[in-house]
């Protein structure tokens, strides 16, 4: 029984990465496109934004298996969860960019690490327990 526990959680692990590439490519994609736009924080907020609404999808039906057992509190708690990550990844990318002088892209894939390991933990024991 432990070891079928083990294996799902590193299947959700692996998946989890696979959605999460996929998202960051896409917040990526729209901070770099904004970024000659608006400031670090604004590009940085679009961005998350946008891959979020990819990560809600993927996550929920292919990460975590919830194809129909979908509410408004799922929403809820994967919004507020997102809403945190957000917070801690531009105030890391303001941070590492400002204050140690960093090029905003090395802030940025520092700061998605961190928000990486948030996201994950807080999705799996939080919002599709």
């Amino acid at each position: 029984m432990r070891i079928l526990k083990k294996t799902k959680v590193y299947q959700q692990l692996f998946r989890f990465i696979i959605v999460g590439l996929f998202s960051n490519l896409i917040n990526y994609f729209v901070f770099i496109i904004l970024i000659g736009f608006f400031n670090v924080f604004y590009s940085s907020i679009f961005g998350y934004i946008i891959g979020t609404f990819f990560s809600f999808h993927f996550n929920r039906v292919w990460v975590y298996g919830k194809i129909i057992n979908y509410s408004i509190f799922i929403l809820l708690r994967f919004v507020a969860v997102y809403f945190c990550g957000m917070c801690l990844m531009t105030f890391l990318i303001y941070l590492f960019s400002n204050n140690f002088n960093f090029n905003y892209n090395i802030s940025w894939l520092i700061s998605a690490f961190f928000t990486f390991i948030f996201n994950f933990s807080f999705l799996k024991f939080f919002v599709f327990k």
